[in-house]
């Protein structure tokens, strides 16, 4: 009997211990060898998910700006005269004005009508006389660098040889300027109508530059001569006759 109720007592503590046992459960260890945490493993987080879809070659794909096209450039005009009070006060007639008809005298000694020779866009009316150094190199450079590049698109060049004789003229007169119609205005009475003398007489009057168009309205002018007259010349033709025409 005794030993009985030891067996039983045993099978007790053994049933107690095996149930004690098997309600601890093992945990999942987030290292490895050694105890350490794996690469990217964090306890109690998961790893972000990889998107779907191919991967695109070369990285993520652009935006592509379509490409801005450069503005044209403005249309050429026609310069603005700037010139000091004392020269303006020698002009009689303006910008906008009309350059008064007149009859002149050719190298043969016969009359002219100054407007018979306006061209069909454009004339360029230089006045000028042999005393006057710029106002040769003008014709000059006119009929060398200016006119050959206009002249059978309606752009012409009259020479107006103000004061002296025909036969004055034609001893001084460039040789590449011997194409251009030249006018003399033998006793000045043309040119008193368009100009006249500073207060005191400082500025010297000649050589005098004037662009007309077609109907002998002035678009442009000058006093004397240096390189910006003929680039002024030259813009007001390229204003009236428009970057196309000119072929440049």
């Amino acid at each position: 009997m005794e030993s009985l109720a030891r067996m039983i007592g045993w099978l007790a503590m053994g049933i107690f211990l095996v149930s004690v046992g098997c309600g601890q459960q093992e945990k999942p260890s987030a290292t490895g060898p050694g105890g350490k945490p794996e690469s990217g493993a964090q306890v109690g987080q998961q790893s972000p998910a990889t998107p779907s879809g191919p991967e695109q070659p070369g990285g993520p794909s652009e935006t592509v700006l379509p490409t801005k096209q450069p503005s044209p450039p403005p249309p050429p005009t026609i310069p603005k005269v700037a010139m000091d009070q004392t020269r303006r006060s020698t002009f009689r007639v303006w910008v906008g004005d009309q350059l008064p008809a007149g009859q002149l005298l050719d190298l043969q000694g016969r009359q002219v009508a100054l407007e018979s020779l306006w061209g069909e866009k454009l004339t360029i009316v230089v006045f000028w006389n042999s005393q006057s150094l710029s106002g040769l190199q003008q014709l000059q450079d006119l009929a060398k660098d200016l006119l050959p590049k206009y002249q059978e698109k309606g752009v012409r060049a009259v020479a107006v040889h103000v004061g002296g004789e025909a036969s004055e003229v034609q001893k001084v007169l460039p040789t590449a300027a011997s194409g251009l119609p030249v006018l003399v205005d033998p006793n000045s009475a043309y040119f008193t109508r368009i100009a006249q003398p500073s207060a005191k007489g400082e500025v010297e009057l000649l050589p005098r530059t004037y662009v007309v168009d077609a109907q002998g309205k002035v678009l442009w002018l000058d006093i004397g001569y240096t390189e910006s007259t003929l680039r002024g010349v030259e813009m007001s033709i390229r204003a009236v006759l428009g970057p196309l025409e000119t072929g440049r």
